[in-house]
């Protein structure tokens, strides 16, 4: 029963007594709670001690070399044993004794004879203190250990402000933190913002942990710091309050940073040009700029995870089939895809727009897609411009005809079409007699109102297959892509030279232009092929 208390440790117990029937009687008793070590002269124990360290000593007060009253000052003045129980034993039962090995640093006091029970129930008590001490002791080191290990400032200060703890030692913190700290107060050891900060919120404090963040001013620039702060009582039963700081610059910087990245993005995504649309790796849309909006008709907040090609909705503009958009071709594939040639939008409300542009992969810092983005921009313009640029190099400014260089393509592929279809082509070139005189005469202003009243009468006398083309000044160029014989040819000369008998009439002078021989027709054949 006695050991129902004490764990599996085996304890060491050292009897010092110069009476050796007195050390066999305690072994007797004391031998189910340990091993039994024994000394019969007090100078000699100290050699035993020093070997064994035993978790308990009865020592005897009367010992002819070293009494018990010498052995336990000088055991109590030597830290490796100071913690060690003494139990005094002795015949004497007066209480001068008792107070004088109380005072000499003793736990206890058996007296003899021994009783058995009594003297058994007194070591057993001291051994289960020495174990709880040695438990305690253990913790608090486990706990320090893990105080000096936890990435924060640990303070604890009392109701004036004054230091009672930092597991701060080395100065990791605060210069001021280096070296004896107790009693010194908060604002000789924490920055001034941060002891200000710690004084300001001490009368809001509570036993619940008050949370906040202190900026401080150093020479680096900024540094944050999280602060906890709560009343606490110690064990001695000193009211004051615990302050753990975290150092939280790092986190703190990276936000700011990445804020500014994000904010720094989100403007030039708002200012470029392009429209750009973002999603995630099933398409679905995680952003939208603003010229997206426009293009596409949909508002962000409408069109966030929604997929893609409802709202981008993307047709092949010559066939108005419906076309994948390239986004999913860059996701599957994980490359940059660019877009299809004659793609066009179609905005929400209708409106059409000619798109170019491609689609990339998004990936992480491991290399991992997690979604794509998709940039483009209307090209409609861009096409009208260039169709227009086309135009103006093919075709005469004044009239609108065919120039000399389209002239020029057209005989080239009707002189290979009737090669090889067994077809014939013929060209007519045509010009007007005594144009000189005209324009030289009535002035340039009437001279193209001449050319442009030619070119409306040739137009309605040829058929629509048929090229009509100005080589410059008065001189035209009629193209029969599909003529059946020479005859033909010669037909439609004749045409044109009857219809020209017709006056013209110009309008802005009121003159009408007419010759007895009309106007006189240069009929050439570029080009005939034959079956």
């Amino acid at each position: 029963m006695l050991l129902s208390g004490l764990t599996n440790t085996v304890y060491r117990i050292l009897i010092i007594d110069d009476d050796i029937q007195n050390i066999f009687v305690l072994e007797d008793i004391l031998s189910p709670l340990g091993n039994i070590y024994f000394s019969e002269s007090g100078s000699n124990a100290f050699a035993l001690i020093d070997k064994i360290k035993p978790d308990v000593i009865l020592l005897d007060i009367e010992m002819p070399d070293m009494d018990g009253w010498q052995v336990c000052r000088a055991l109590k003045a030597d830290p490796r044993y100071s913690d060690i129980p003494i139990i005094f034993i002795t015949g004497h039962t007066e209480p001068e004794f008792e107070r004088l090995a109380l005072e000499s640093g003793g736990v206890d006091f058996i007296t003899k004879p021994f009783n058995a029970s009594i003297c058994c129930l007194r070591v057993h008590t001291q051994l289960q203190f020495r174990q709880q001490n040695h438990l305690i002791v253990k913790a608090k080191e486990e706990l320090q250990q893990l105080v000096n290990q936890v990435p924060m400032l640990i303070t604890y200060w009392d109701s004036s402000g004054n230091n009672l703890f930092s597991n701060d030692y080395s100065g990791a913190w605060f210069e001021t933190l280096v070296g004896h700290i107790d009693g010194q107060h908060i604002s000789a050891i924490f920055p001034a913002e941060l002891s200000a900060a710690v004084l300001r919120h001490q009368k809001q404090t509570t036993s619940e942990p008050l949370k906040y963040i202190v900026t401080v001013k150093n020479q680096l620039g900024m540094s944050f710091y999280e602060v906890f702060q709560s009343k606490m009582k110690s064990s001695a039963g000193v009211d004051g309050y615990l302050v753990t700081v975290v150092d939280v610059s790092e986190v703190k910087h990276a936000k700011q940073a990445l804020y500014s990245e994000k904010e720094r993005l989100r403007v030039t995504l708002n200012s470029i040009g392009d429209a750009v649309i973002a999603t995630d790796t099933r398409g679905l849309i995680t952003f939208m700029n603003p010229i997206a909006e426009r293009m596409t008709g949909w508002r962000i907040k409408d069109a966030l995870h929604q997929k893609i090609e409802s709202v981008m909705q993307l047709r092949d503009s010559n066939t108005r089939h419906t076309l994948l958009n390239p986004l999913y071709i860059a996701l599957r594939e994980q490359r940059i895809v660019a877009m299809a040639l004659n793609s066009q939008l179609t905005a929400r409300g209708g409106q059409v727009f000619a798109v170019e542009d491609s689609a990339a992969p998004i990936r992480n810092e491991n290399g991992e897609v997690i979604g794509a983005i998709m940039v483009f921009h209307d090209v409609s313009e861009a096409m009208a411009m260039a169709m227009k640029m086309s135009h103006l190099a093919n075709h005469d400014q004044l009239t609108d005809l065919p120039n000399r260089i389209l002239l020029q393509d057209r005989l080239s592929v009707a002189c290979s079409a009737a090669e090889s279809f067994g077809n014939k082509a013929a060209a007519l070139l045509v010009d007007i007699d005594h144009f000189k005189y005209l324009n030289d005469s009535l002035g340039h202003q009437l001279g193209d109102e001449m050319i442009c009243l030619m070119t409306q009468r040739l137009r309605s006398l040829i058929p629509p297959s048929y090229t009509l083309a100005r080589l410059g000044g008065d001189e035209f160029v009629i193209l029969m892509s599909d003529a059946h014989s020479v005859e033909a040819s010669s037909v439609l000369a004749a045409k044109l030279v009857e219809a020209m008998h017709e006056p013209f009439i110009l309008a802005a002078k009121n003159l009408v232009y007419r010759s007895v021989s009309g106007l006189v027709f240069f009929l050439t054949m570029l080009k005939m092929l034959k079956n």
